[in-house]
């Protein structure tokens, strides 16, 4: 459970991050190795399915989750500059790929720019340890899909969780955050992976 001694030593989401990815580190252990494949698997076999033609990713991260993940167009936003500079440099020569930094205080696309066929969440969700920061990250996630949602994340509150996650289900605010959402499947991940988190997809319900 997410404790509040650890919550006063954190500080927030947003530096936590922007200070992990600034200090040289990572996006974590599922975002290399064999769970970022099956994650790219599930990903690549959704592109084909679904037909995906564009996505937007709403935590991309360090950018090496990316590498086992074929998106047709791809458009990567995180809160950490730092981040988005590593993923720049990664994929720079790749024109199919852009990233911008993502400030949710500063914050409006009634217009639509920043949509995409999908809006994507890889193992973001219970990296938001605040209530309020979820809650707008969950619509601003559901405003950037124009057909899909597709999200890897644990959805329940038994898991431990350190001072940068917390563990708790999500998927019952989608109803009142995103109404005009219903979700399709749920993808659970093989035993042999070693991944708590499991995919949700969502489709517009009037589709």
């Amino acid at each position: 459970m997410y404790r509040l001694k650890e919550r006063l030593t954190f500080g927030s989401t947003s530096l936590y991050w922007e200070r992990r990815y600034s200090r040289g580190g990572t996006s974590g252990p599922g975002s290399y190795g064999r769970q970022a494949g099956w994650k790219g698997q599930v990903v690549n076999h959704l592109v084909d399915e679904l037909g995906i033609t564009s996505a937007v990713e709403l935590g991309c991260g360090d950018g090496n989750q990316l590498r086992y993940c074929d998106w047709p167009r791809y458009l990567g936003l995180d809160v950490s500059g730092a981040a988005v500079r590593r993923c720049m440099e990664a994929f720079g020569a790749d024109d199919s790929k852009s990233f911008a930094r993502y400030d949710p205080a500063a914050w409006w696309d009634a217009a639509g720019w920043f949509t995409a066929d999908a809006a994507v969440s890889l193992e973001v969700i219970f990296h938001l340890v605040e209530d309020d920061v979820l809650e707008r990250y969950l619509r601003t996630l559901f405003a950037l899909g124009r057909r899909y949602v597709i999200v890897c994340s644990t959805d329940r509150d038994d898991v431990p969780a350190g001072a940068h996650e917390r563990h708790r289900r999500w998927t019952p605010l989608v109803a009142d955050l995103a109404p005009g959402w219903r979700e399709l499947r749920r993808i659970d991940p093989p035993a042999d992976v070693g991944l708590l988190a499991g995919f949700v997809v969502y489709g517009r319900a009037d589709a």
